[in-house]
């Protein structure tokens, strides 16, 4: 997880807590990438039962979004949004998590099981012009004056409205909308053959942007 902007998750957590009163609770951050972390922490989720707050990272399901463009089985058993949810709701029947909040439903815990973001199925491309500079995501991009269609994004140059970091001159960010998908002109067939129909995220529509949340109290 070296150089990614999520690695310091943990602290950010820490700091909520001060912010909010809580700097006397425990904390224990855990954040699953492969199945066997997962069950390695299964068999030791004893240990933390006497946290105040355990915090579980758990990336299957956007794995499992991100690797289907890469494999044309995994299009062929998820081919839709309703292909989707089958199979995550198939994984979690079967998984350790599951294994997990039943215990910490014994234990007495309070769970909140929630989502950073939703997913869209993309369909639409738009073709971005931008330097190599440009970051590199389907469904947002920032860099300096980068440009796409009007329809297909929304363009943000007033950084302090929207309290987003300037990383240099010019700087500006494309936030796509709808289920559009950004491309540039080099390769683009391939790309667009590639993406069309794969679930992305970081753009603007509701299925991105709003996200559940479920709270479970013990019995």
């Amino acid at each position: 997880d070296k150089g990614s902007l999520n690695q310091l998750e943990h602290l950010f957590l820490k700091d909520q807590l001060a912010r909010t009163g809580l700097v006397d609770k425990s904390l224990h951050y855990h954040k699953i990438w492969m199945p066997e972390e997962g069950q390695k922490f299964q068999s030791r989720v004893g240990e933390y039962l006497n946290m105040d707050l355990l915090a579980i990272v758990i990336n299957f399901v956007d794995q499992l979004a991100h690797r289907r463009s890469e494999s044309d089985v995994l299009k062929e058993m998820v081919p839709d949004e309703s292909g989707y949810r089958h199979a995550v709701r198939v994984w979690y029947e079967n998984s350790w998590i599951r294994s997990v909040l039943a215990e910490l439903g014994s234990a007495g815990y309070k769970v909140v099981i929630t989502s950073d973001h939703g997913s869209i199925m993309v369909n639409r491309s738009s073709m971005v012009a931008a330097d190599k500079h440009t970051s590199s995501g389907v469904r947002h991009k920032h860099g300096r004056n980068i440009n796409a269609k009007d329809k297909s994004a929304i363009d943000i140059r007033n950084l302090d409205t929207y309290k987003l970091p300037s990383l240099g001159h010019q700087h500006n960010y494309l936030l796509a909308k709808d289920d559009y998908f950004f491309l540039y002109p080099n390769e683009q067939h391939k790309y667009k053959n590639m993406l069309k129909g794969s679930f992305q995220h970081g753009g603007i529509s509701m299925e991105e942007m709003m996200v559940p949340i479920f709270i479970m109290d013990p019995k």
